[in-house]
């Protein structure tokens, strides 16, 4: 076991490396951003189902943006409101691409307070509500995800700093060693066990990737250094992964 895990509490510690702050901060706003946004969106497309005004419209042209893996057809359009004239594109399925011709008369729907934002295509609108429940279902989704980017970059570590500081150091026995390879990459995986204290405690398993050279100096059967939180041991750090290392223990 590292020394510098023998001394008493609580610890000192600091980081491997840089913490890179600067750029999470820059992801977690460009992520509220982009969030507001699709929920807008959602909350304006929703809008313009119940609450819009149809406006006649134009076709100008149409594009076939499809690939070998997917199909992707659009059609761009003028249309007119308060003698004001404005431009949208749609997504439009294939069948309407197929007799979507330059010139042919259209139906937009888009809110008076505001024509030349999110138009939709009459075609596209309460009989085919598809188009704002994909919003929705968007904003949704990608909302849910703050909970465990949160977790992730505040929550998670500020605990793995409290467990080094203050948990129990224990050697844990390495059980198995995983690869798996798809696509070219290649994944590999540590499975371990320790027996916290008093040993009459039950035994507890974890998991943990690990890059090629970590995957080398460990052996099945042999040990690895983990800090735990005796209160709830299942919360515990394998030490020679940690972002942080101990430097000694304050005076």
């Amino acid at each position: 076991m590292e020394r510098e895990l023998l001394g008493p509490t609580p610890r000192r510690i600091e980081r491997k490396t840089p913490s890179g702050a600067g750029c999470l901060y820059v992801f977690l706003a460009l992520y509220v951003v982009i969030g507001i946004g699709l929920l807008a969106m959602a909350v304006m497309k929703t809008m313009i189902v119940y609450h819009g005004v149809a406006m006649p419209a134009v076709a100008t042209t149409r594009e076939d943006n499809s690939d070998s893996e997917s199909s992707s057809y659009s059609v761009d359009y003028i249309y007119e409101y308060h003698n004001i004239t404005y431009s949208g594109n749609s997504q439009i399925s294939k069948e309407d691409y197929a007799g979507m011709e330059p010139g042919r008369p259209l139906t937009v729907r888009a809110l008076a307070s505001a024509p030349g934002y999110f138009p939709v295509l009459q075609e596209f609108s309460t009989d085919e509500p598809a188009f704002f429940w994909m919003a929705w279902c968007g904003a949704v989704l990608w909302w849910a995800c703050a909970p465990l980017i949160v977790w992730s970059a505040f929550l998670w570590p500020r605990t793995v700093r409290r467990i080094l500081r203050e948990g129990v150091p224990i050697a844990a026995r390495v059980t198995d060693k995983k690869m798996n390879t798809s696509d070219d990459v290649t994944w590999r995986s540590v499975h371990y066990e320790f027996t916290p204290l008093p040993s009459t405690r039950p035994p507890v398993t974890g998991k943990i990737s690990v890059d090629e050279s970590q995957w080398d100096k460990l052996s099945i059967g042999g040990a690895l250094t983990v800090i735990y939180d005796p209160a709830r041991p299942k919360q515990h750090v394998v030490y020679r992964l940690a972002s942080y290392r101990v430097v000694g223990n304050p005076r």
